[in-house]
């Protein structure tokens, strides 16, 4: 067997016991030879029966408890022994066809990251997954991009090193970092085909929230280090706007309440809130119905709401 047929499956984990048994099941149902297949955990020191598990499926199990799940990925891949890696979130699953149809993209050499830029749902899956997987849909059915969402991708070992692997400085946002060095030198595409299905739910509102000022703690840091890149100086813009507008809502309603006008405390909130219902009332001309209207407005503000509160982490 040659190292370049070799595929190694990479999947760092923390406490996922409730999702990985399925994760790694559906790895071993890939239409793929069995003998062409590695699979490696990289734990980050679970205190459930993650290890447990995972011990039912491999025996390449590596354990750092203190990594970034960059470094964690980074672990699996300086111990992989597959010419090409494919990055597996424990939370997630993949159909059996997943493998052939993303080496497929290879046959063009110029290809350095393959993946999706969405994810499917379980049947039981809640109305906040269901209206931010709307909102992520907004992707071709296959196209070319600048970065892609990490929970299921393959990429050549080679060119993996050859970039220098994830960041592993960074907390969140390492696939949008490592994404912006590969298409500097490789074309990234992203197929419908490979989105994963992600079985961890959002269980409310206020979860939601949590993961996003979370996933956006090193948003900022990676934008700024990427000006050259448009839609991140826009999400920069975008982030201050709404940060000043709410800066300036308290000032603007303590004079409101001494002048006993409220004339600026109303502008400032038309100001906020008129740019979140267009682009909720956009979304739904997108999905050909108004009945998301509202959905939509409040994922989006508590998405805004999260991703400024990641600034102050």
């Amino acid at each position: 067997m040659s190292e370049n047929n070799l595929v190694s499956f990479i999947i760092p984990a923390f406490n996922a016991a409730e999702t990985i048994g399925a994760c790694l099941e559906s790895i071993k149902r890939v239409d793929y030879p069995k003998d062409s297949l590695e699979i490696i955990v990289v734990d980050n020191g679970s205190k459930d029966d993650t290890l447990d598990i995972v011990g039912r499926f491999t025996s390449n199990i590596f354990i750092d408890n203190a990594a970034t799940i960059a470094k964690l990925r980074n672990i699996g891949a300086k111990n992989a022994n597959g010419g090409f890696l494919i990055f597996l979130d424990s939370d997630c699953t993949i159909p059996a066809d997943w493998v052939d149809n993303a080496l497929g993209h290879f046959k063009d050499n110029s290809v350095g990251l393959i993946g999706a830029k969405t994810y499917m749902l379980p049947d039981d899956a809640n109305w906040i997954d269901r209206i931010w997987k709307m909102h992520l849909n907004r992707a071709k059915s296959k196209e070319s991009v600048k970065w892609i969402i990490s929970r299921a991708i393959m990429v050549k070992k080679d060119i993996f090193l050859s970039i220098g692997g994830f960041n592993e400085s960074l907390i969140t946002c390492e696939d949008v970092e490592f994404g912006y060095r590969m298409q500097k030198q490789y074309k990234i595409i992203a197929d419908e085909r490979l989105a994963p299905l992600h079985l961890e739910a959002q269980k409310d509102i206020f979860e939601f929230f949590k993961k996003e000022s979370w996933r956006g703690e090193d948003s900022l840091r990676v934008g700024l280090k990427h000006l050259n890149e448009p839609k991140e100086v826009l999400t920069i813009a975008v982030l201050f706007y709404y940060l000043l507008s709410l800066l300036l809502l308290l000032p603007a309603i303590f004079i409101a309440i001494i002048t006993k006008n409220a004339i600026y405390p109303l502008m400032i909130s038309f100001g906020v809130v008129l740019p979140l219902l267009l682009i909720s009332f956009s979304a739904c001309i997108r999905e050909k119905s108004l009945a998301y209207f509202w959905k939509f407005f409040i994922i989006y503000s508590v998405y805004i709401i999260a991703r400024i509160a990641a600034m102050f982490k």
